[in-house]
């Protein structure tokens, strides 16, 4: 797209938004791709900015106790976070102490319980506006998640409805 159309539509007040260029393909850059990069650092929306958003924990994590310090689950925690195109420290872990109950949780849109037992602490712990406000999916319990195929694609189908609201929340 050409600088005329670009500061157009600019004027008219929308946002182009380009597709992102394979590796390597800076070099190959335009003056268009120039102008459209300096309309976006004057509008605000620098990478900066976003990278800095994605700081905020998205999901919280909530587990029994010692599940998170489990090595054999280590793997399967990291690709959750991976699932849902979030860093690891947009995620947010809550985990209950020796008798079962929870800190108080953060306030985030989307909510994962690991075991069904503990989803009933959570409960306990989130007033009624923060349940109809966020998602909470509950998994099987850790046992079944590393135990084979069936309990991760059981927490794979978990996941989905996490996934549609972080995106929504993205856009």
């Amino acid at each position: 797209m050409d600088a005329r159309r670009l500061a157009i539509l600019e004027a008219l007040g929308v946002e182009v938004l380009a597709l992102r260029a394979p590796a390597g393909a800076a070099a190959r850059a335009t003056p268009a791709d120039a102008t459209l990069d300096r309309s976006r650092s004057e509008s605000g929306a620098s990478e900066s900015v976003a990278a800095g958003a994605s700081q905020t924990p998205n999901l919280c994590i909530v587990c029994a106790h010692g599940v998170r310090r489990d090595a054999r689950l280590a793997r399967l925690f990291a690709q959750i976070t991976r699932a849902l195109a979030l860093d690891p420290s947009g995620a947010d872990w809550l985990e209950a102490d020796a008798a079962g109950t929870l800190p108080a949780p953060p306030a985030v849109p989307a909510y994962l319980v690991l075991g069904a037992g503990i989803a009933s602490a959570l409960g306990a712990q989130l007033s009624t506006a923060q349940q109809n406000a966020a998602v909470i999916a509950v998994s099987a319990d850790v046992a079944s998640l590393s135990g084979g195929a069936a309990g991760k694609r059981a927490l794979w189908q978990v996941l989905k409805p996490i996934a549609r609201r972080l995106a929504a929340e993205r856009v």
